[in-house]
């Protein structure tokens, strides 16, 4: 199991706050000859009795002077990881977390958010002060 972010915690409990079920930490799925380390998988039941799993890898973004580095390591996980779930059947949808803070101080600019439009990053932004959820569309 690879070392877990340092939101990790903050991320769960968030979710859990707005209704999601922790299922399962580092959620695995084969690649070559070893795995690949999902950080989240948190689901949810449904009015109608179905439930809904979502698959959650969650960014630091805590240095300013690393933004660009940790940005390029999160576009490239989260596009492995979601290619990767699709060749396996997952059907689960695949959100990065990334604190709020960092999204407004660097994410929100127009170059990266059409970064992640382009290709269809789906974003969840979360404060990790209060733990809560602030955006995105589960």
């Amino acid at each position: 199991m690879s070392k877990r972010d340092f939101y990790h915690d903050h991320v769960r409990d968030a979710l859990t706050q707005v209704g999601w079920t922790f299922v399962k930490q580092s959620f695995g799925v084969p690649l070559a000859d070893t795995r690949v380390e999902m950080d989240l998988l948190m689901e949810k039941a449904e009015a109608d009795g179905s439930k809904t799993r979502i698959i959650i890898e969650v960014k630091n973004f805590r240095e300013e002077n690393a933004y660009v580095s940790e940005l390029q390591k999160s576009i490239g996980q989260y596009l492995l990881y979601r290619d990767i779930l699709a060749y396996h059947g997952y059907k689960h949808p695949l959100y990065l977390a990334v604190p709020v803070a960092a999204y407004a101080n660097f994410l929100s600019s127009t170059v990266i958010r059409k970064l992640f439009e382009r290709h269809e990053i789906k974003l969840l932004l979360f404060n990790p002060n209060d733990l809560t959820v602030l955006q995105w569309n589960p």
